[in-house]
C-alpha cells in the first residue's frame, strides 16, 4: 500500500496492463457476472466485489513491486529478510514448545482454545512460511550468501516437521521439487509444467471417481490421513454437481451454499476396515471443495477452468524468462510448486486471506527477482 501511496504522492507513472493483466480482469468480469445464475445471489456478489477489489489491487502491487527503484528494493530487501527471520524464530518456539506463546495470548484473552488438532492454531502461519521461505531464501542468498539461505531452508523444514502440519509441510516439499527440478532442467521444465498445468485442468474433474469411495471400500487408500480420505469424498461430491452445470457452472462462490448446515449428516468412512473405520458428521461440501480447480469448474465451468489454466501458464512462462541466472527461475518455481500444492488440497479459492496470502507471497517473490536485487 505504501508503494501505490508513493506512486500517487510523487505523480510517477504507473505501470502499463498487458496482456497477461487483460485476461485477468475478464476472469474476475465473468467470475462477477456468474453470480447472477447462483442460488445464493445476493452472498456470491458480496464476495465477488470483495474478491475482484482484492485481485485487483493485487496485481497492481505486484506490477509495481517488479518495478521498484534500487533504493526501495534495498528498503523492501531488508524489512523482507528481518522479517522472515523473526518469523522462522516465532515459529520455532511455538512448534517446538506446543504452541506455548499462543495459548498464553487465547488464556490471557479469555478465549476459547482450539481443540481436535495437533498444533491448530499456527498450521495456517506454517503454510505461509512454506511459500515464504522460497523468496525469503533468493533475498539472503543474493544480500549475502547461498549457504546461508540454505540454512533457512533447513531450518525451516525442522520447524514444519516438529509442527506437524501435513500440508504446510507438503507444500515445502513439493517447492523443494519444483526448485531442483528447474534448477537442473534449465528451460524444459517450464514446458513440462505448462503441460500438466493444461493436462490437470483440463481431466480434474474425471480424476476423484477414479478413486475408490472411501464410504464404501477404502482398502487401497487406509494409509491416508484421514483430512485426506476425507477430501476424497469431497472431491467425488463435487464432480458430481459439476455436470449440472459444466460449461458455465452454478455461480461464483456457490459451492458454500450447495448444502446448509442443517444437511450434516453422519459419514462412516472406511467401513470395511473395522479397525481403522471411523466417522465424522458434516455436510457433502463443507464450505468449499477443498481444490481450487475443482472449485473453478463447479462455479465458473469450463470457461472459469480454462481462463484459470491459461493465467497459471503465463505465470510459468513469466517464471521461465526470469533471468540472467537459473536460480531465479528456480525460486520462482518453488513458490508456485508450494502454492499450487496447497490451493489443490486445503483451502478455499476465494478465502480472502488466502488470496491475500499468495497475492502478497508473489509480491515478495516479484522483488526477490528483480533484476535491481544484487548483493
Amino acid at each position: 500500500m505504501f508503494l501505490v501511496f508513493e506512486r500517487l504522492v510523487y505523480k510517477e507513472p504507473w505501470p502499463k496492463l498487458d496482456f497477461f493483466g487483460r485476461l485477468f480482469f475478464v476472469f474476475i468480469v465473468f467470475a462477477l457476472f456468474s453470480s447472477l445464475w447462483s442460488i445464493s445471489i445476493f452472498d456470491s456478489l458480496k464476495t465477488g466485489f470483495i474478491i475482484g477489489l482484492t485481485l485487483a489491487g493485487g496485481y497492481l502491487i505486484i506490477k509495481i513491486s517488479g518495478e521498484l527503484t534500487a533504493p526501495n528494493i534495498q528498503f523492501c530487501t531488508n524489512a523482507f529478510i528481518i522479517g522472515g527471520i523473526i518469523g522462522l524464530i516465532l515459529l520455532s518456539i511455538e512448534a517446538f514448545s506446543g504452541e506455548f506463546l499462543s495459548r498464553q495470548i487465547y488464556t490471557t484473552l479469555d478465549k476459547k482454545l482450539p481443540t481436535g488438532d495437533t498444533y491448530p492454531i499456527i498450521k495456517p502461519g506454517l503454510t505461509v512460511m512454506a511459500l515464504y521461505i522460497w523468496p525469503w531464501f533468493a533475498l539472503v542468498s543474493k544480500r549475502y550468501s547461498v549457504k546461508l539461505g540454505l540454512a533457512g531452508i533447513v531450518f525451516a523444514g525442522t520447524i514444519l516437521l516438529f509442527g506437524c502440519a501435513h500440508t504446510a509441510l507438503l507444500a515445502f516439499t513439493i517447492g523443494a521439487l519444483f526448485f531442483s527440478a528447474a534448477y537442473m532442467a534449465k528451460r524444459h521444465f517450464s514446458y513440462i509444467l505448462t503441460v500438466f498445468v493444461i493436462a490437470a485442468a483440463l481431466f480434474i474433474p474425471i480424476v476423484p471417481d477414479l478413486l475408490p469411495d472411501p464410504t464404501i471400500s477404502g482398502k487401497s487408500i487406509s494409509f491416508l490421513p484421514n483430512s485426506a480420505i476425507h477430501r476424497i469424498k469431497i472431491w467425488q461430491t463435487t464432480t458430481h454437481h459439476i455436470v449440472e452445470n459444466p460449461i458455465l457452472g452454478i455461480g461464483f462462490d456457490t459451492s458454500q451454499s450447495l448444502y446448509p448446515r442443517e444437511t450434516n449428516e453422519r459419514v462412516v468412512f472406511l467401513p470395511d476396515i473395522p479397525e481403522k473405520s471411523w466417522y465424522i458428521w458434516t455436510e457433502p461440501i463443507p464450505l468449499h471443495p477443498h481444490n481450487f480447480l475443482l472449485q473453478i469448474w463447479l462455479e465458473l465451468g469450463l470457461i472459469g477452468a480454462s481462463l484459470a489454466a491459461i493465467l497459471i501458464c503465463f505465470i510459468i512462462r513469466a517464471i521461465s524468462k526470469i533471468g540472467p541466472r537459473q536460480f531465479d527461475s528456480a525460486v520462482g518455481y518453488g513458490a508456485l510448486g508450494g502454492a499450487l500444492l496447497v490451493a489443490s488440497v486445503s483451502f478455499g479459492a476465494w478465502q480472502s486471506w488466502w488470496v491475500c496470502t499468495l497475492l502478497i507471497i508473489a509480491s515478495i517473490t516479484a522483488v526477490s527477482l528483480s533484476k535491481k536485487c544484487l548483493r
